[in-house]
């Protein structure tokens, strides 16, 4: 596991508080974060932030194996009580600054309406980044930049929401690539309920952003290794016939008809020039 970057995040204890979060986000919200992600059964995914098991709820059908990961063991609990039908769901009580997962570990990585309980949301996503698989998605839901001051008192709020031109460097910082972030057209709604709030703005609905991107995949390495393991294990022009015809005989300057240099492949090496960018 490489060295983590530091991305403490605020979090509350109480099982009433998680309830509380549960209630403010619609199955719409969760189902379009799902629906680009582009899952498949065999795959392994993780949710980070958990909210009750919310959205690992509507990953288990869907996936091998979803990862829950929290801090708050209050909110663990009840996230394994809602959970409790799905066998494929393994439970994490944990740092959000390690994540307990090895490097390249999932396919996917839900970050559902965890990003603004961070202090530093950047490393937040360069540690979301690091567990995913080359290829692999990234999927943050969160709010829309807001003024309503007392969300951070009652909700633990750190930032106050985020806007589309903060999300998007961020996430190719992170060496993230088809990187997209829109508005769902869904909204959070929240009602204060502290007494001495401005009474004109003590409910609110705040429109939720989805934020994708995959993670980058070094293509020059992935060609090179093909290549090789084509040239040397499946080509057949490793070995050199004695016949002076066929695909695979020896032309002249023990080159043979598919470019491949014989010499060099009975010496055991392979050479590439590659001259586009990764």
């Amino acid at each position: 596991m490489s060295n983590p970057v530091t991305t403490e995040c605020s979090a509350p204890e109480s099982a009433e508080w998680a309830t509380l979060r549960t209630g403010h986000y619609s199955d719409a919200v969760r189902e379009a974060a799902i629906a680009r992600a582009y899952l498949r059964p065999e795959m392994v995914v993780a949710d980070v932030g958990n909210h009750g098991g919310f959205m690992a709820a509507g990953l288990a059908p869907l996936v091998r194996q979803v990862h829950v990961i929290d801090s708050a063991p209050a909110m663990l609990e009840v996230a394994r009580r809602n959970l409790a039908r799905f066998a494929n769901v393994v439970f994490h009580c944990a740092d959000r600054e390690q994540l307990p997962l090895a490097d390249g570990s999932v396919d996917a990585v839900f970050a559902y309406m965890y990003l603004h309980h961070c202090y530093d949301p950047q490393g937040a996503i360069q540690e979301l980044v690091r567990i995913l698989r080359p290829g692999g998605r990234l999927m943050i839901t969160d709010l829309n930049a807001h003024s309503y001051v007392w969300l951070q008192r009652e909700m633990a709020e750190v930032w106050m929401g985020f806007t589309r031109d903060q999300l998007r460097p961020w996430l190719r910082a992170a060496g993230l690539v088809n990187v997209l972030v829109r508005h769902t057209g869904q909204d959070c709604c929240a009602t204060a309920t502290r007494e001495d709030n401005d009474a004109a703005r003590r409910s609110a609905c705040i429109g939720v952003l989805l934020a994708t991107g995959s993670k980058r995949i070094a293509m020059r390495q992935v060609v090179r290794e093909y290549y090789t393991s084509a040239v040397l294990d499946g080509c057949g022009c490793a070995e050199v016939v004695s016949s002076s015809s066929g695909c695979c005989s020896q032309g002249s300057g023990g080159i043979s008809c598919c470019g491949t240099d014989i010499s060099m492949l009975n010496a055991g090496g392979v050479q590439f020039i590659i001259d586009y960018s990764p």
